[in-house]
């Protein structure tokens, strides 16, 4: 696996928050289905969040997975706000169970963005009425 001691996990079994809000626990199960439990400080989870997304991408890159497939988080929620100075956005999805991610993006990747979606916005209206007429 690593050169580093590290006990395999078969499966994620849930995470829970402390009383007091300061660590949030994971809960894994092992092959032999023992349970291992961590506990991360809560301010360092989005860390945890970026080291995810790199291990993730490292592992795409060994293992040759096609770049134009993703990983779809569904969307519960969505917000957008400037910030001072004007220079940039920033976009907000809540995440299915609660999460928020924002993303700090520059003006003219915003106005590039909003372009590109109404391209996709068109070409999927596109799609929906040749679907429809198949029926």
């Amino acid at each position: 696996m690593t050169d580093h001691a590290a006990i395999p996990i078969g499966k994620i079994e849930g995470s829970i928050v402390t009383d007091d809000g300061n660590h949030a626990l994971f809960e894994f199960s092992t092959d032999k289905d023992e349970k291992v439990a961590i506990a991360v400080p809560t301010d360092q989870l989005p860390q945890l969040i970026l080291l995810a997304s790199q291990a993730m991408g490292n592992a795409q890159k060994i293992l040759r997975t096609d770049p134009k497939m993703k990983h779809i988080f569904q969307t519960m929620r969505w917000e957008i706000g400037a910030l001072p100075g004007g220079q940039h956005v920033v976009l907000s999805f809540r995440v299915e169970g609660g999460s928020e991610l924002s993303f700090q993006v520059g003006k003219t990747d915003a106005r590039n963005m909003r372009d590109a979606l109404d391209v996709v916005l068109g070409h999927a209206a596109s799609l929906e009425n040749s679907d429809t007429a198949k029926h």
